[in-house]
């Protein structure tokens, strides 16, 4: 996983921080942008709105690049949990192809691995503690798995239940990569923080060379940003933050499963 700032601060923090960085950037374009407009001989206006509009555009390009990133990855998390869920139910009832003590000791297997599934974003229980419990009965579930032979009198029955449970598995390797591994890389942060910060000390000195202050408006536009930021830092946290994948499905696979 990608340790760094953004993903290591809690989100109240990181929008205190970015709302101060951006307004300081502002400010100090404003600091400079007056001096300059003091010591210009009258009449003299530097090209400041080509400046302006080019590095606006190079910083919405960004945002829009990194938005659609976080997003494309926050929509394949939902499809890999709705895969999952029914790679499970599916798994539940082949289960019914193995000997009775298999199958009964495979469904309840299958209950418990549900119900670790289900709880995965509950404060009670850590990510890694999920995938911990989660590769545990894994195991478990092979290890009654690959007792059947292929020359078993059942074997394409039993076949069809071990192709459920390797695909239970290959969902939980993808829920894993996508969900803690793929992330935004630092150094895409660090080029987004300082374009952001040149492209609003320039509008700050473009605010101060044509005079005034003009500070509510600085910290509008700072704050304005740095929603749009915590929404991207917000969509590329899985586990974490106000905006995550909708556990519904899985709950709803447990009621199903569970037995009166």
């Amino acid at each position: 996983m990608n340790i760094n700032l953004f993903s290591s601060l809690p989100l109240w923090a990181i929008f205190l921080l970015t709302v101060a960085m951006i307004f300081s950037s502002v400010y100090v374009g404003l600091w400079i942008g007056n001096r300059s407009r003091k010591k210009s001989p009258p009449g003299e206006k530097p090209p400041i709105g080509t400046v302006v509009a080019s590095l606006f555009g190079l910083l919405a390009f960004m945002l829009a690049l990194t938005f659609n990133a976080t997003a494309s990855r926050f929509d394949a998390r939902k499809q890999l949990l709705l895969d999952e869920v029914n790679a499970i139910g599916t798994a539940y009832l082949r289960a019914d192809f193995l000997e009775s003590a298999d199958k009964n000791l495979s469904k309840k297997l299958l209950l418990n691995y549900v119900q670790v599934r289900a709880n995965a974003l509950s404060e009670t229980i850590t990510i890694q503690e999920v995938i911990s419990r989660s590769e545990a009965i894994q195991k478990e579930l092979w290890s009654i798995a690959k007792t059947y032979p292929k020359g078993d009198v059942k074997g394409p029955l039993t076949n069809s239940y071990i192709v459920s449970l390797n695909e239970i598995f290959d969902l939980h390797t993808s829920r894993v990569t996508v969900g803690l591994l793929y992330q935004i890389h630092p150094m895409v942060w660090l080029t987004l923080i300082l374009v952001s910060s040149f492209s609003m000390s320039v509008i700050g000195f473009q605010f101060g060379y044509d005079g005034g202050r003009r500070a509510s408006l600085c910290l509008v536009l700072a704050t304005t940003f740095s929603l749009v930021l915590l929404l991207i830092v917000d969509l590329d946290r899985p586990a974490a933050g106000m905006i995550t994948v909708d556990q519904s499905p899985m709950v709803a696979l447990l009621h199903s499963i569970q037995p009166p």
